[in-house]
């Protein structure tokens, strides 16, 4: 008889579940690294890195704002050239910014509103046929043109 390795045919003999009854048998904290304190053994926490990372936060929301300050600019002098590509390189150069700095914040709100728009859709569908599964949920939506 040709026969698959791995389990033979039959009763299996269970290894008993294991109890900790007695706190001599139960793992510590030293043996099982991820279930350890935050701190892991040093000294308790007064605070000090968590306000120096708020401040590096602080910083670095200062530079995005008048990264997004400049970017405003640099649109609305646009928005009126006729060659407004060259134009948002020449003064993305003047600015000290990458030129994709200008058009990601517009990209990122503009495929945020239609992936909200989307989500709703779906979320009518589903509500108006809850035991559609996800097939007939897309052959719905292409039906209605999203």
């Amino acid at each position: 008889m040709n026969r698959k390795p791995g389990l033979k045919p039959g009763p299996r003999k269970l290894k008993p579940l294991a109890t900790y009854d007695d706190k001599a048998l139960r793992p510590r904290a030293r043996e099982c690294p991820h279930r350890r304190a935050r701190t892991a053994g040093g000294p308790p926490a007064d605070g000090s890195r968590f306000f120096s990372s708020l401040a590096r936060i602080g910083a670095a929301g200062g530079a995005r704002q008048a990264r997004i300050r400049i970017i405003e600019v640099i649109q609305a002098m646009t928005s009126e050239a006729t060659d407004s590509h060259a134009d948002v390189q020449r003064f993305c150069n003047l600015a000290g910014l990458p030129r994709a700095t200008h058009y990601w914040p517009v990209n990122r709100r503009s495929r945020r509103t239609a992936e909200c728009e989307l989500r709703d859709q779906l979320q009518r569908i589903c509500l108006k046929h809850p035991f559609y599964g996800y097939r007939r949920v897309a052959a719905t939506l292409g039906r209605q043109g999203s």
